[in-house]
């Protein structure tokens, strides 16, 4: 659903008496620029054009770059479909793409000239379903358009935005070996044998002609790849309505959800995408499906997205056990964030570990009940298994964590008693506006949580109690007594005197469940899937593959002044 915000003519304005005519003649001052072409019915227009020439636009019978964000994590879904064929069309062969705000952040400019791909981003607030039996479904994103351009657009671009052509690429051996590995990991049975490739949903089975039977390795992978998206659908698995004979009009739309999941299965795999099957008699279908309905491909790309990641998702068990078992010795972790990441209704304990330079590692990941205190009871367990791997309890170092105090009481008992705690910040900001009605109310609330911010720790907790008595007057207990719990733990870093911007970065755990963890994108459609098992191993692939992305932090470059500090400390730290 994309909105738009339409202008507002001023109070008072003799505009706002008129409703009869809204032609620009009776409203002057409003400009008469023409809107934007809507993004749904461009994109299935293209696709549309293509398929009637023949051409199935998402298949690709070379290597296609995967379309990257300015943070280095990739486009997926319908943005990931909307950039790739951008970049074949215009044979762009920079994989980064950045917004006109970004690339002038990092000292580059858009040529004159260039014009931007459209593509879509959430709104920060959601909407909720208000109509009956609706209490329980998520919130319904509202999806906005924005521009942005490919790396080659640029001027000035940094080398890290740039490709490196001098660098070796693995050859097609190593990528089909990768291949063979992740197919094999994903578990589906699979029947070898027979003239054709085909899904079997009674019997919850996959038939693959032999490998030789194909005309190269990438041919039967890409095919696979294919049968596999339709694996997923199962009920037992993602539960998508597959139709029941050929040419229903959700049978066509499970296959271009195969079509897409494929391509974009293969594009991860760094393998071109060739289905060796003939599409003559799909076109017709597909044309059929996406002519009646406009928005049916971003439809159709969300699912396949969904249905690639839950694939990527059953091939990564083994990277629970690398981050349980990695060893952590060899470096002083100055700082550890702990937090309750949510992944669907799966609660995680997760903990991440800072050094002197701001270079950050996962130190570990725990199942969590919803009771607190089963919560606590996790993240003590997690704290003692990172102590184990070398984790130094006779160091003093800061614990960052959610504010609660099983979390706070957790990491005293697994790291000693000369552990300095900082709650966060921003969650005890939400925890208490969120008992307090919208409006002036909430707004007076705020200013004052930030003015305590500002005073830090001679003037803060001051300003804190303050707020609290007045809140308890106004009979918001509920307000007044959870911003006195814990309060003293909210100024910690204030008290050792650190440069303002490292003081800032050190008052929140939105490190661990931030947007550049690559979780808020990567969790889409596990609540549906119900599998604490499988909850814990995509959130575990997640944070170890952005932990490569993301080894510093930002504003963590000046810690060698928290370590200089916590070394001089000889006595415990008081309040």
């Amino acid at each position: 659903m994309i909105v738009s915000r339409p202008r507002r003519a001023a109070r008072g304005s003799r505009f706002c008496e008129s409703r009869g005519d809204r032609s620009g003649a009776a409203f002057p001052n409003v400009s008469a620029r023409p809107r934007p072409p809507d993004f749904h019915k461009e994109l299935t227009a293209r696709i549309l054009a293509a398929l009637r020439k023949g051409v199935v636009p998402w298949r690709r019978p070379w290597r296609s770059l995967t379309p990257t964000r300015y943070t280095g994590l990739p486009f997926t879904g319908t943005n990931g479909l909307v950039l790739s064929l951008a970049a074949d069309s215009k044979g762009y062969a920079n994989p980064f793409w950045l917004t006109r705000a970004q690339g002038r952040r990092c000292g580059a400019k858009v040529l004159d000239g260039e014009e931007g791909t459209r593509v879509l981003r959430p709104l920060p607030f959601p909407v909720h379903d208000r109509t009956k039996g609706a209490r329980d479904r998520p919130p319904i994103p509202l999806m906005v358009p924005y521009e942005v351009f490919n790396g080659e657009q640029f001027d000035r671009l940094p080398p890290r935005f740039r490709v490196d052509e001098e660098s070796p690429a693995p050859g097609p051996e190593d990528r089909i070996g990768v291949a063979e590995d992740f197919f094999a990991a994903v578990g589906a049975k699979i029947a070898p044998g027979g003239d054709s490739a085909a899904y079997d949903r009674a019997g919850d089975i996959i038939r693959m002609p032999i490998l030789s039977r194909f005309d190269d390795p990438v041919g039967y992978y890409s095919t696979l790849a294919h049968e596999a998206i339709h694996w997923t659908g199962h009920r037992s698995r993602m539960g998508r309505e597959s139709g029941v004979r050929f040419g229903d009009p959700a049978h066509a739309f499970e296959e271009i959800v195969a079509e897409l999941g494929a391509s974009f299965v293969m594009g991860g795999l760094g393998l071109p995408c060739r289905v060796e099957r003939d599409h003559a008699p799909y076109i017709g279908h597909w044309i059929s499906a996406l002519q009646n309905d406009e928005r049916a491909i971003h439809r159709a790309a969300s699912h396949a997205q969904r249905a690639a990641d839950f694939l990527l998702i059953k091939t990564v068990a083994g990277r629970v056990r690398e981050l349980a078992e990695r060893p952590l010795d060899h470096r002083a972790w100055i700082v550890v964030y702990l937090d309750v990441v949510e992944i669907g209704p799966h609660p995680l304990v997760g903990a991440v570990g800072v050094d002197a330079e701001g270079t950050k590692r996962v130190l570990g990941l725990r199942q969590a009940g919803s009771d607190p205190y089963d919560r606590s009871a996790a993240a003590e367990e997690l704290l003692r298994d990172v102590v184990r791997r070398g984790v130094r309890t006779d160091r003093r170092r800061l614990v960052v964590t959610d504010g609660s105090a099983q979390l706070r009481d957790a990491a005293v008992a697994a790291l000693g008693g000369d552990t300095y705690v900082q709650a966060c910040r921003p969650h005890r900001e939400r925890e208490v506006l969120s008992r307090l009605r919208p409006g002036n109310e909430r707004d007076k609330a705020r200013k004052a949580l930030r003015e305590a911010w500002a005073g830090g720790a001679d003037g803060g907790p001051r300003l804190l109690q303050r707020l609290a008595g007045r809140l308890a007057r106004d009979g918001r207990d509920g307000a007044a007594n959870r911003l006195r719990a814990g309060s003293g733990e909210l100024f910690t870093v204030d008290r050792f005197g650190l440069d303002p911007r490292l003081a800032a970065s050190l008052v929140t755990t939105g490190v661990i469940d931030c947007a550049s963890s690559g979780l808020p994108r990567q969790i889409c459609g596990v609540p549906s899937w119900g599998d604490r098992e499988m909850a814990l191993a995509w959130a575990a692939a997640s944070f170890l593959e952005t932990e490569r992305r993301y080894m510093r932090i930002r504003g963590h470059r000046r810690l060698q002044l928290l370590k200089d500090h916590l070394d001089q400390i000889e006595m415990p730290f008081g309040p």
